[in-house]
């Protein structure tokens, strides 16, 4: 089956397999064994070189079994599947560079880049604020309020917005997560029933994969309530989802974070003076 990106779900997958390697590197490198290996499989992308076990033991000088440890702690079954999934990812990440380059943003000169990109911001934000329903917000906050319990889903990015209102949910005495899409499914989708509230984050129809619309579809049949914040939707989304909040402007991307933010500013304003 294929999702919104058009990969297939093993493809989306690799894809995500290497989004957790890049998380790891980022957030859980504890020793300089650990930190020598991601730079050298870092400096190996940026250099455009074949990757191979060999090849990042000897540029790590370091064993390969002890690569090959690293790389299963970031969730690949084996090198050759992180190889193949290094390959994927390389492509695709040549391919967004591409298409940035061919972008309106595209400008040699840096004052004019910095007025669009202000002006594009600003655009998204003020129809955000012109457009945004005050029921549909109420609706929102008295959502949060009846929850036996909140989990927030989305992408580092989206989730950092809404940590402040995670806290005013904790505040409250209601039990309140943050989930990463990926992790979400493992971890914590079997324990939710009944009266449990889902908060799905989204700017863009590309971010949701076709697991992640499955495993939604699960939870929906498990009686658990379902809200989103899109910047976008299809009409699947809109009869799964039994209340959606939609901001900024349709296709904008990644504009949309700055009205994601004046969103959960918003809730959270309107959560806290219930109380």
């Amino acid at each position: 089956m294929a999702d919104v990106t058009g990969l297939n779900d093993v493809q989306v997958s690799q894809k995500y397999k290497m989004l957790n390697l890049i998380d790891y590197c980022n957030t859980q490198l504890y020793n300089p064994t650990e930190y020598t290996i991601a730079r050298a499989i870092l400096d190996v992308a940026e250099s455009g070189q074949t990757v191979s076990l060999s090849g990042l033991a000897e540029k790590a000088n370091i064993s390969e079994a002890s690569v090959s440890r690293f790389i299963r702690k970031c969730g690949f079954d084996s090198f050759q599947e992180f190889r193949d999934t290094y390959q994927i990812s390389l492509v695709e990440l040549k391919m967004g560079r591409k298409i940035r380059a061919m972008s309106q943003y595209k400008t040699r000169e840096d004052e004019k880049l910095v007025k669009l990109l202000g002006e594009r911001l600003k655009e998204n934000l003020a129809v955000t604020v012109e457009s945004v329903s005050p029921e549909d917000l109420r609706a929102m906050v008295n959502l949060l309020l009846g929850a036996s319990s909140v989990t927030f889903i989305g992408d580092d990015h989206t989730l950092s917005d809404f940590y402040t209102l995670q806290l005013d949910i904790l505040s409250a005495g209601i039990p309140a997560f943050l989930f990463k899409n990926r992790e979400f499914q493992v971890i914590h989708a079997g324990t939710l029933k009944k009266g449990d509230l889902v908060v799905y984050l989204n700017v863009c129809l590309d971010f949701m994969t076709a697991a992640e619309s499955r495993m939604l579809g699960e939870l929906k049949k498990n009686g658990v309530t379902l809200a989103g914040l899109f910047q976008e939707t299809t009409p699947a989304q809109e009869k799964q989802f039994d209340l959606i909040l939609k901001f900024g402007i349709e296709e904008s991307r990644n504009d949309g974070f700055v009205s994601l933010w004046y969103m959960s500013r918003i809730i959270s304003e309107m959560f806290s003076a219930s109380l």
